[in-house]
């Protein structure tokens, strides 16, 4: 039998649609209207699947076999399911449950991601707290950089072709971090800065790497027409940086676990 390749040193995302993907001779097998392949799962970092896309239940033996994760996303693309393998190693876990009462840990994460740009204030006393510091900081570089790309800056949500390519961008981030952290053995659940969601872990995370991921690419999709904001998010994922942001998101992992080991 193959081994299986770790899933940081595996090649692109495989991004599938309008088709159907089965198990055939042993081998995950896609079938659409214009083309027939083999599907490499053993050397993929991960399938995704959206809403026009159809999964023999045979295949995920071939799937968890090699433990390559899937992400079914919905029609209107909001809430994408995760599939993946998961050592739900109990140490990290205990780790999980001890930071979401360490305010000093949700400080050192803001930290990381904003750089030299926070100053800290004289005391931490709440999580509401540090969820303030956050919240301004972020609408600061939301606004600096549709400055920078001469984008007309009304607003998160209000902002035209931004607001489509970040939620795009964001919802793939979504995808494989919460990948990240089933395999790894973390709990999507257990959040430090966000509570209170199934995901609320998979939030932080992404936090802690859109500045380097899809928050730049985002940025520079949105100077696309509307009508090709999606391809264009889409094609620079998949094809040009999955395998790059994999090894940011587990580099991000391996810094939390270093906080509490």
């Amino acid at each position: 039998m193959k081994k299986t390749i770790a899933l940081r040193h595996r090649g692109p995302l495989v991004f599938l649609s309008e088709g159907r993907l089965s198990k055939h001779k042993g081998r995950a097998w896609f079938d659409s209207e214009e083309d027939a392949f083999s599907c490499p799962v053993r050397n993929i970092s991960g399938l995704i699947l959206d809403s026009t896309c159809t999964l023999d239940g045979s295949v995920m033996s071939i799937l968890d076999r090699f433990q390559t994760p899937v992400v079914w996303t919905t029609k209107n693309h909001k809430h994408p399911t995760v599939w993946g393998p998961s050592k739900q190693e109990g140490n990290l876990l205990r780790l999980q449950v001890q930071m979401q009462d360490e305010l000093e840990v949700g400080w050192k994460m803001l930290q990381r991601r904003f750089a030299s740009g926070l100053e800290k204030p004289g005391e931490i006393h709440s999580w509401n707290q540090l969820r303030g510091i956050e919240g301004r900081a972020m609408r600061s570089i939301y606004q600096g950089m549709a400055s920078n790309l001469s984008l007309d800056w009304k607003g998160r949500w209000d902002t035209p072709g931004l607001s489509q390519a970040l939620t795009e961008a964001n919802k793939l981030m979504y995808g494989m971090c919460e990948i990240a952290i089933r395999v790894a053995g973390w709990s999507p659940a257990l959040g430090i800065l966000h509570r209170g969601n199934p995901r609320s872990f998979v939030f932080d995370l992404v936090d802690l790497v859109k500045f380097k991921t899809s928050f730049v690419m985002a940025y520079t999709s949105a100077l696309r027409s509307p009508s090709k904001i999606r391809y264009d998010v889409i094609h620079k994922v998949y094809q040009k940086n999955s395998g790059e942001w994999y090894r940011l998101i587990f580099d991000e992992l391996a810094w939390l676990a270093s906080l509490k080991m």
